[in-house]
This record gives C-alpha cells, sequence and structure tokens, in this order.
C-alpha cells in the first residue's frame, strides 16, 4: 500500500494538485511492479500478441 501512496504522490508532485494526470504520465512516472508485468506477459501470451509480449520480457530484464 505504501508503494502506492509514494506513487501518487510523485504525480501529483508533477502534476500540481490542480493538475490532471493522464495516463501518458503514470506510464512515463510510476514504476510497475514485476508481478503486474508478469501478468501482462502471462495476458499478452494468451493472446499470441508476440510483440507485447516481448515488450514484457524487456521489461522483466530491466529490472
Amino acid at each position: 500500500m505504501q508503494d502506492l501512496i509514494n506513487e501518487i504522490r510523485k504525480l501529483i508532485e508533477y502534476k500540481g494538485q490542480n493538475g490532471t494526470i493522464t495516463k501518458s504520465d503514470i506510464d512515463k512516472l510510476c514504476t510497475k511492479q514485476i508481478q503486474a508485468v508478469i501478468f501482462d506477459l502471462t495476458d499478452n501470451l494468451g493472446k499470441k500478441d508476440m510483440r507485447k509480449s516481448i515488450r514484457c520480457l524487456q521489461r522483466i530484464n530491466c529490472k
């Protein structure tokens, strides 16, 4: 839970309290937990989307 609070604070500091946070901001600033990346990988493998699956693997290797 503390990780989530820290990520939200980071976004608020980036945009300001009255700023609008977009998905692009989240993708740019927030770190995705390894468990979430693994779920993304298995979802993409199930869909047989090799391009997205490889991107997931690359994110795991960068950790």
